[in-house]
């Protein structure tokens, strides 16, 4: 992300105080503003990094020159309601960060296309569209899922008597291997099923009646509910299941969802005008390795 040349420093908000005061130590080169239009003020690059319900405490009053650059990380809330919000002609660009973009082995979602979002973070996936970035958006939301899969499949194996230590540590051996086969993109994801399953094999067995087409619906009717929800703005939402119109409520989890706190950390910002949830990006790049598929 640009700076300012003469200051070559990255600005942060003192809304979230104690993770600011924590970068500020930590980077010499991080400065603490007196309040969000002292960042945008200091800075070519405005980088929103709130929450979405918060946007309009955060957002109050905030200006930025038609001379910047506004970088949004917020979910759902849409290029023309910023330029509106925040009375600017600056380009705006929408943004996706993956935790891994701090070790830029992650493909960053923008839109529209911009020099300043697109290079630097160890790849980007440019969209002209809203409406596709909405979609993406939507496939971001099933990480976390996809976690929550393997914590199940290690607490089965516990039932079954496995030591908890052994079966987690069997099930993410399990999943880092195959998941190299991703890097692979002479393979569909369609064939990467068929080249990991044995006809009438157990994968198959397990594919075919778990994630039958009654689940698949299902998955594709929250996707499709999650889509709706996006393509509005929400200036009322409270980060609750009620808050999003066409969502049912959530059922409580054991253990309990973690829910992102305003002075968490997310990867890869330069000035950021909201509650501070910066982190410096290494300059690490990861090789692209094979893994031979296996069949079972």
């Amino acid at each position: 992300m640009r700076r300012r040349r003469q200051s070559a420093a990255d600005h942060l908000s003192p809304r979230g105080a104690r993770t600011a005061a924590e970068l500020s130590q930590r980077y010499p080169n991080v400065r603490v503003c007196a309040d969000n239009q002292d960042v945008a003020n200091r800075s070519e690059v405005v980088v929103l990094a709130v929450r979405p319900q918060d946007r309009a405490e955060a957002l109050a009053g905030l200006r930025v020159g038609d001379d910047g650059v506004v970088i949004s990380l917020m979910t759902g809330v849409g290029i023309g309601e910023l330029r509106e919000t925040l009375g600017t002609g600056a380009p705006v660009v929408r943004a996706i960060p993956l935790p891994t973009v701090r070790e830029l082995r992650s493909v960053t979602v923008t839109c529209p296309s911009h020099p300043v979002a697109d290079d630097g973070l160890g790849g980007a996936l440019p969209l002209a569209d809203e409406s596709a970035f909405n979609v993406l958006s939507a496939l971001t939301a099933t990480l976390t899922t996809h976690y929550g899969y393997l914590a199940t499949l290690t607490a089965w194996a516990a039932r079954q008597g496995v030591p908890a230590e052994a079966a987690d540590r069997y099930v993410r051996s399990l999943f880092q291997g195959v998941g190299r086969s991703l890097g692979d993109d002479k393979q569909s994801l369609g064939q990467l099923v068929g080249h990991h399953e044995t006809p009438n094999g157990l994968n198959e067995r397990i594919r075919t009646t778990w994630f039958g087409t009654a689940n698949s619906e299902a998955l594709t009717k929250a996707l499709d509910a999650l889509l709706a929800d996006l393509a509005q703005s929400r200036a009322g939402d409270t980060g609750s299941a009620s808050a999003w119109p066409n969502s049912p409520a959530a059922p409580r989890c054991s253990p309990p969802t973690t829910k992102w706190r305003s002075d968490c950390s997310t990867p890869s910002t330069s000035a950021a005008a909201g509650s501070p949830r910066t982190s410096r990006s290494s300059a690490s790049t990861a090789s692209r390795s094979r893994a031979r598929s296996f069949r079972r």
